[in-house]
Formats: structure tokens, C-alpha cells, sequence
């Protein structure tokens, strides 16, 4: 018994208040990253960072629209730019309770992915990138964008 009150009471420091929203940015290599994507048969990859306004203006529409295509087989994935580390994005995420996982692989993505600017969507299609969409979009513009990705064979 005592063992079990000692393992809860060290995890409640890192669990969410009730109520609290949680999804934190992971910090992954590079390797770890690109895998997540080559995995997803259709991926929507969200290049943001937390000084970039139209990227974060654009997050709330994608995150509805990846609760309305998921089941249809998208798989949105987010990958912050911010120098400063994930802790830069986070305060976002949680006030836009934004539900698709978020990642930080430091500047390693910005060469291997050639990022040139942001906000940006990668359409991924088994590791492929088959589309880049550059600016903010409102969201029906990114709606279009989705379906006729997942129409395309």
C-alpha cells in the first residue's frame, strides 16, 4: 500500500490539473521526426513557430479540421521552428487546446524539409511530400486543400 500512495504521489507533480488541457511539444531528433511522417499514409505536416502570427491564427482551424478528417485518414502532425525550444510553442498549444501532437527537432527541419517560410502545410503521402502550401489560409481554403488531397490517389 505504501508503495502504491509513494508512485502516485510522484507522478501528481507531472499530471494536468483536472480540467487543465495537456499536450505537451516533444522535443525529438530529427530521425525520430521524419519517421512519424514516412509512417503516416496521409500526413498533413504544420509548420508553425510561436513569433509567427498567421501560423497561429491558422492553428485553430486546423485543429478542426483534423478532428473532421481524421477518421478519414489524415494524420496532422505540427513542427515548431521556435530557436527557443518546445517551451516557446507550448503556452499556445494550451490556450488553443490544440489536439494533434506537436513536435521540435530544433533547426535540423528546416534544411531537411527545405522550410523557406512559414506558416506552410506539407502534404505527405507515404513519406513523400506531394504539395507545400505557403501563408494563411482560412479555413475553408485549408478544407480544399485536405480533400482533394485525400482524393488523389
Amino acid at each position: 500500500m505504501a508503495a502504491a500512495v509513494l508512485a502516485i504521489s510522484l507522478w501528481l507533480p507531472v499530471l494536468p490539473a483536472l480540467g487543465q488541457f495537456a499536450n505537451p511539444v516533444q522535443s525529438v531528433p530529427i530521425a525520430a521526426f521524419d519517421d512519424i511522417v514516412r509512417r503516416s499514409e496521409n500526413c498533413l505536416v504544420v509548420v508553425m513557430a510561436a513569433w509567427c502570427h498567421p501560423c497561429i491564427e491558422e492553428l485553430p482551424h486546423l485543429n478542426a479540421l483534423d478532428r473532421k478528417y481524421r477518421p478519414r485518414g489524415l494524420k496532422t502532425v505540427g513542427i515548431s521552428l521556435d530557436y527557443a525550444g518546445p517551451e516557446a510553442m507550448q503556452p499556445i498549444i494550451d490556450n488553443l487546446k490544440i489536439g494533434f501532437p506537436i513536435y521540435w527537432t530544433g533547426e535540423a527541419v528546416i534544411e531537411k524539409y527545405a522550410i523557406t517560410k512559414i506558416p506552410l502545410l506539407l502534404f505527405v503521402r507515404n513519406g513523400r511530400i506531394l504539395r507545400r502550401v505557403h501563408g494563411g489560409r482560412d479555413s475553408a481554403a485549408i478544407e480544399k486543400e485536405i480533400m482533394a488531397f485525400l482524393e488523389t490517389p
